[in-house]
């Protein structure tokens, strides 16, 4: 009964999603044939809206021959954005996860895939990740970038290997930042300046932020800096946050020459600082033969970068115009615990650092040729990109016997400082090209790109502290060739046929590469106990990981403002890097590797479309279906969400408005093991306002889950069991607001 009565769900979804295209189709039929309508300028649909990414070249979302989302600044004011789960709120296949005990957000998932197989860029230039080996008391997190430095971020969906390179495996997100002359040409002057205030209850989060910019002849110059302080999200269910306390600094400087021609050098600095202190309660009681009587955890992340893009205009040679980027981006983190704990009658405290450091040199060069051949026209993008990168994962532990005051750095059974893999320096390089060939209403770009990359360990003592001497660490040196081939045809005015293929990969990660390391834990249980050992050994024989997506679909935009798009997509991953207990293994004695081992399928489709009822009110709908599978064992991929659906409808006046917008999950009924616990479905209804007193005067608010559900997004709960007693701990927040205003002078 609710298997038929889920799909029945679905089918009036997608029959109410064709419905608005069809509603949409009609408005525009009508119009044409009203001589005033036909007369009148066009409106601007979500079609129109530009990226940069998609193409490597400023390019409408209605000429790309995939899918791609771009959410603008002003669109996270409204929506009280603070955290990453608030960019992709109303972006249906598009999730982000979440660790409510320390880390927070973790990553962007995309159709199903997540962690280092997203790429994520800043300005068009990769940015550092997180090792996917992260044993320690926090967990994998990508959330190193402050909202309000953001100009958009764009999503897009499928491999993008053909021009970027490695990582791009199942989808890019890419950051763009703001430049003076988004301030200054908006209140045409050449000066700007302001401050914005907001806060928001999930999380008790103040946020103050500055802005000024100037221009002075053809030089531009900005700075924003963003405080923040918040406490932890708490959940709207019968579980207790541990109590977390945070604080943020963030800085975005940018300097801009512009020359007469139209040449441009860009360059950008950015700083984030943020402190999480968090008391681990849900760490507190019995761990075998020790009682931890309180943990506290202090989280520090530092990053920094610089960056240079100049950009020549001016034609030379058999090159139309080039752009040269230049970046150096480092990241510090530290994740700190004080752990008090009871052994035997004696009270012990336990103190770890577990690091992860890393720094990256970029280089990005990209040329553009337009030239008409044998009465084709052909735009040819092509270039060189380059980086180099340097990770570290340091690990320290002490315990003091608080009896004695005796302190060592042999913790259980483990000698610190340690490393479980070594220093990794890795080079990657490539070429690519791409030609976006016009054919009268047939648009055909084929791209391609061929990697280099080169990964060296750099052993060190704190590595070897851990490490069997016979498990040597591996060089590891590849290529790789990325092929992508996409077509749009303007079936009419109104309607675009689009599909792609392409390719995607993912170089072995060096922390898997080189895992070396041995453990032996004594185990209390069966009495009297027995001495466990495991250990992880190099494999020098890993393989990229790669996958090959095909996209088609249709979209419709309209002059009065209308638009839609209905796609179908279809993605086969292979080699996928798991862990593999190999052969000979016991349960008291078991030797792990890292191997190429699942091969995962994944398709579905999305529909998103809006409808202009009338030049102040719109309706937005957006709709998600994905099905994932491990192609060996036949089991569900728990990475891929349900099937999810937005729906809304907003008035805007241009002085105000507001938007009333509905979320609805269907249950994660498809989960890897049937122990696990399955989120339940759910509706989410928001309403956000959002007024222009003056020029320089402006508020947003909003209230989310006005009807206070208590509901869990699936991406947070992968891998928990349903008898999990602290399951309630992973509910998202109950009925909360968020304000800001902003004061421009």
């Amino acid at each position: 009964m609710h298997s038929f009565m889920g799909r029945r769900s679905l089918i009036s979804l997608l029959l109410a999603t064709a419905s608005l295209a069809v509603i949409s189709t009609a408005q525009a039929q009508n119009a044409a044939s009203s001589p005033e309508e036909e007369e009148a300028k066009p409106r601007a649909t979500q079609l129109d809206t530009v990226t940069s990414t998609a193409t490597r070249n400023p390019t409408a979302i209605n000429d790309v021959a995939g899918t791609v989302s771009v959410i603008t600044a002003e669109e996270l004011e409204r929506r009280n954005a603070v955290r990453m789960q608030d960019i992709i709120r109303y972006e249906p296949g598009v999730s982000v996860g979440n660790q409510p005990s320390r880390a927070g957000a973790t990553n962007y998932v995309i159709r199903g895939m997540g962690g280092n197989r997203v790429l994520v860029l800043v300005d068009g230039l990769p940015t550092t990740d997180f090792p996917q080996s992260n044993e320690g008391p926090g967990t994998y997190t990508r959330d190193f970038f402050d909202i309000e430095n953001m100009k958009a971020v764009e999503i897009v969906r499928g491999p993008a290997s053909a021009l970027y390179g490695s990582d791009g495996l199942g989808g890019t997100i890419a950051y763009v930042t703001k430049d003076p002359a988004d301030y200054l040409d908006m209140v045409g002057k050449d000066w700007y300046a302001s401050i914005k205030g907001g806060y928001a209850s999930a999380g008790k989060t103040f946020s103050e932020t500055m802005t000024g910019a100037a221009r002075a002849g053809n030089v531009e110059v900005l700075g924003i800096y963003t405080r923040r302080d918040g406490e932890e999200i708490k959940p709207n269910s019968s579980w207790t946050a541990n109590p977390q306390d945070y604080e943020s600094n963030s800085f975005l400087g940018k300097l801009v020459f512009n020359s007469p021609s139209g040449n441009r050098l860009k360059i950008t600095g950015d700083y984030l600082d943020r402190k999480v202190d968090t008391e681990l309660n849900d760490e507190e009681g019995v761990d075998g033969t020790t009682t931890i009587l309180s943990s506290d955890g202090t989280d520090d992340t530092e990053r920094y970068s610089i960056s240079l893009a100049y950009t020549h205009a001016n034609p030379f040679l058999f090159v139309d115009s080039a752009e040269i980027k230049l970046g150096y981006t480092s990241l510090e983190r530290w994740e700190h615990t004080d752990q008090l704990r009871l052994t035997g009658g004696t009270n012990f405290m336990r103190v770890s650092d577990l690091g992860f450091l890393q720094d990256i040199w970029v280089a990005d060069i990209q040329f553009n040729t337009a030239r008409n051949i044998f009465g084709v026209s052909h735009e040819f993008t092509y270039g060189l990109a380059a980086d180099y990168t340097e990770s570290s994962r340091p690990r320290y532990r002490t315990e003091e016997n608080l009896t004695t005051g005796t302190v060592t750095n042999n913790v259980g059974s483990i000698q610190f400082p340690a490393k479980y893999f070594p220093d990794t320096e890795t080079v990657k390089a490539g070429f690519f090209v791409q030609d976006d060939i016009s054919l009268g209403r047939l648009s055909i770009v084929p791209a391609i790109r061929f990697d280099y990359y080169n990964m060296k360990p750099k052993p060190d003592w704190m590595y070897e502290n851990v490490a069997n001497p016979a498990y040597t660490p591996v060089e590891v040196t590849e290529t790789e060739i990325s092929p992508k081939l996409g077509a749009t045809f303007s079936v009419s005015e109104e309607y675009t046929i689009f599909g792609q293929y392409a390719h995607g990969f993912r170089a072995p990660p060096y922390d898997s590469l080189n895992n070396g390391f041995e453990h032996n834990i004594f185990v209390p249980f069966p009495p009297p106990g027995q001495m466990i050992s495991y250990r992880f050994i190099p494999n020098p024989d890993l393989k990229a990981e790669t996958s090959d997506g095909f996209e088609a679909g249709l979209r419709g935009a309209y002059a009065d403002g209308s638009s839609f798009s209905i796609a179908g997509f279809y993605n086969k991953y292979k080699d996928f890097i798991e862990t593999v207990a190999l052969a000979g293994s016991t349960p008291t004695n078991t030797t792990y590797q890292f191997q190429n081992l699942a091969e995962v399928t994944i398709f579905g489709a999305e529909a998103r479309g809006e409808y202009a009822a009338t030049p102040e009110w719109t309706l937005k709908g957006a709709l998600s279906y994905a099905r994932g599978k491990d192609d060996q064992t036949g089991a569900p991929i728990s990475s891929v969400d349900p099937v999810k659906a937005v729906a809304g409808v907003a008035y805007d006046n241009g002085i105000w408005g507001a938007e009333l917008a509905f979320t609805h999950a269907w249950r994660h009924d498809r989960v890897a093991s049937p122990s696990d616990f399955q989120a339940p479905s759910y509706t989410v209804i928001d309403l956000m306002a959002h007024y222009d007193v003056s020029e320089r005067l402006t508020f947003n608010a909003g209230v989310f889950n006005i009807t206070d559900e208590e509901y869990y997004l699936s991406q947070d709960v992968i891998g928990v069991a349903a008898s999990n007693p602290i399951l309630p701990r992973y509910a998202q927040p109950g009925r909360n607001f968020g304000v800001n205003a902003t004061l421009r002078f």
